[in-house]
This record gives structure tokens, C-alpha cells and sequence, in this order.
């Protein structure tokens, strides 16, 4: 049995008066980001058969979309027939086809896609394990392998030593080893290390304690590019809110909104711990609603008390729990 380890949110909601807002967002514009990157002036991705491409939904989505907007995307050639992430994901392209998102607000509808050539086999198909630090445990979400390490104490730099399940040699299969053939493609990082030495068997490089989409990226000499999508977990789970407290004379439907979810992570809210703290909704992934979706809950009335007279405060816990 695993050990579960939290971490909390906290904040207070207190009580004066009703208010309610609405924020228009900007015209849809559905688009979004592949790694490996497809070309943008024909909207087309060339990879090789059995390859695994992170679908990121661009900033100007996370912009123009409001609670009601609806996340639809479908894929043909692969694994994966449809989604409703708004988080990265992996998907797994078997042969050729496409790959569409579809952003529907009331009468408002944005469409995006590409092709995605996958025709071309790949001279090899190495897949990832962790050779160093050896406490990891993996664990698959359609089809993309997740990396556990729950280090003590999780502060300060942990390397992570990746091996090849199959050497790839030089030149016959990859023309050399410099950054643009053989890396390890981290989501939002500027470095992604290369190898070092011929043949490869390994990619090494250092991370903190957080969650890391990963993309192993080979460009073979005969022009074939072969990717694999990975995800990294290392140590307890962080929570993103971005609802701040808030005051109401009778908070009624209340809503929090949060920026992420993780693989392998199970979210709790509680919504009035102090009072009443079986109040409990509970989530996993990938249902749990991100920005600028919401998780709603109705409160019920509380008449104010003492003097001045004021609402009772409620106390909202938000815990994240992983296997680590």
C-alpha cells in the first residue's frame, strides 16, 4: 500500500455582500503546439510509424477560453480516436492521419488541424527507462509511460540517468549526435540535453522536485524522425488554484478554478473543513475541471451572528496525493 503524502492550499471565505461578475474573454481561436513541432506553413507534422507527439494547447486558447468553452479534439492513425484535456497529453500515431481541436462557446465554434504524416518505418524504436536513481516506479496513461521518484528531502537538484533500451549507433542509423538528431525535449525548458559519444545508450540531466512532460526525440540518417512521450513526477504533488478568497453575504454557488492536473494524482476538496468536513468532492485524472473551467458547490445559508454581525467563515482545503 502506498504512503500517501499531502500538500495543502489553503484560504478563508468570509461574508458581506452578494456579488457576481462575468469576464468576457476574447474570439475563440482554437490552435495548438506539437513536440515535435509540425510546419506551420502547411500544417503539416512528419514523423515516423509508432511515434508519440505532446498536444499543448497554445496560450491564446488558455486567453480567449471561458467556463463554458467546450475542448473537443479527434485524431485519425491513432491510438486515440478523441479527448477533452485541456492539459498536455501524448498521443501514438501508427500510420498516417490527422489531428483536430475544436473550441465551442455557445453559437461561437474555432476549428484547427493538421496532417500528420507517419508513413516512414523508423531503423529503430528505442524506448526509455531510469538506470539512475534506481527508486522509480512507472506506471501507463494511454500509452504514455510515467516516471515516480519520491526522494527525501525533495529540495536541491536529483539527476536522472535515461537508458536506451537499444544502442543507436553512428552514422548508419543517426548521421551524428549533436542536438538536432538524438535529445530529450522537456516542455517549457530552453536546455534539452544531448548525448554524448557514440554509440548512444543514455541521455542524462538534472531536474527538481515538479512534474516534466518529456518528448525523446531521434532524427535517423535516412530522415526519419522518431518521438516518445514520457511523463516525470518527482515528489509530492503541487496544487495550482487561481481563485482567490472571496466575500459574499451568502456564498450560494461558490467555484474555484484551477491551472493544471497531473497524471496519477487524485484531487480532494473539502469544502467547509471546519464545520463539516465529510463535505468532500474528489477528482482524478483526467477528470478533474482545470482553467477556466470550474468546480462548483452550493452552499447553504447561514445567518449572520454576533456584533457586528457577520457570516461564519468557512475554511476550503484543496489536497493533492500521489504515490509518493
Amino acid at each position: 500500500m502506498n504512503k500517501l503524502s499531502t500538500r495543502f492550499k489553503l484560504f478563508v471565505l468570509t461574508v458581506v455582500c452578494l456579488l457576481s461578475m462575468k469576464v468576457e474573454g476574447q474570439t475563440l481561436q482554437s490552435s495548438f503546439l506539437t513536440i515535435p513541432s509540425f510546419n506551420a506553413s502547411n500544417q503539416t507534422l512528419n514523423i515516423c510509424q509508432g511515434s508519440s507527439v505532446l498536444f499543448v494547447l497554445s496560450d491564446q486558447n488558455i486567453t480567449n477560453m471561458s467556463p463554458t468553452t467546450t475542448v473537443s479534439w479527434s485524431f485519425t492513425g491513432a491510438n486515440i480516436s478523441s479527448s477533452t484535456l485541456r492539459t498536455p497529453f501524448g498521443v501514438t500515431f501508427s500510420s498516417s492521419g490527422t489531428a483536430q481541436l475544436i473550441l465551442t462557446d455557445g453559437g461561437t465554434t474555432s476549428t484547427f488541424s493538421i496532417i500528420v504524416n507517419a508513413s516512414s518505418t523508423p531503423t529503430a524504436t528505442p524506448t526509455l527507462s531510469v538506470a539512475t536513481p534506481s527508486a522509480i516506479t512507472s506506471t501507463n496513461y494511454d500509452g504514455v509511460t510515467k516516471f515516480t521518484h519520491c526522494p527525501s528531502p525533495e529540495t536541491g537538484l536529483f539527476t536522472f540517468n535515461f537508458a536506451l533500451s537499444s544502442s543507436l549507433s553512428c552514422p548508419s542509423q543517426i548521421a551524428s549526435n549533436a542536438l538536432s538528431n538524438v535529445n530529450l525535449i522537456v516542455l517549457g525548458s530552453s536546455t534539452n540535453p544531448t548525448v554524448s559519444g557514440c554509440p548512444v545508450s543514455s541521455i542524462t540531466r538534472q531536474f527538481q522536485q515538479g512534474f516534466y512532460y518529456l518528448v525523446f526525440r531521434v532524427n535517423f540518417a535516412n530522415g526519419c524522425t522518431y518521438s516518445k512521450v514520457y511523463y516525470l513526477e518527482i515528489g509530492n504533488p503541487t496544487l495550482s488554484i487561481n481563485t482567490a478568497a472571496t466575500s459574499a453575504c451568502d456564498p450560494g454557488a461558490y467555484s474555484l478554478s484551477f491551472n493544471d492536473q497531473i497524471p496519477g494524482v487524485t484531487y480532494t476538496i473539502f469544502w467547509d473543513f471546519n464545520n463539516n468536513p465529510s463535505l468532500v468532492s474528489q477528482y482524478t485524472y483526467p477528470n478533474f475541471p482545470i482553467a477556466p473551467q470550474t468546480v462548483d458547490h452550493n452552499y447553504t445559508f447561514a445567518p449572520c451572528t454576533g456584533t457586528p454581525a457577520e457570516a461564519p467563515g468557512r475554511l476550503i482545503k484543496v489536497r493533492s496525493d500521489n504515490t509518493c
